[in-house]
């Protein structure tokens, strides 16, 4: 790449049109595009399995810790440590 040249994500439009995530901070005028496609990774095997444990966790009505009761465990376990 050039040294003026920038890297903005977007989105390809079904129309083909490309709408950009950003304004480019370059002056008007002609540009190259290259479009290149990004990982989706909600598609992802593993984004799924873990996606299917949350689920499977919420019909058992498992509710994870809250950021509090996080906070107190690990408070309790250094003062346990110390």
């Amino acid at each position: 790449m050039t040294a003026n040249a920038i890297e903005i994500q977007g989105t390809l439009q079904p129309d083909g049109t490309l709408v950009l995530d950003d304004k480019p901070n370059l002056p008007p005028g002609r540009v190259k595009v290259i479009v290149q496609p990004v990982l989706n990774y909600t598609q992802t095997d593993i984004w799924q399995f873990f996606q299917r444990i949350d689920a499977e966790r919420k019909a058992l009505g498992i509710v994870p810790p809250s950021k509090d009761e996080i906070d107190a465990y690990v408070a309790t376990m250094r003062e346990e440590g110390e």
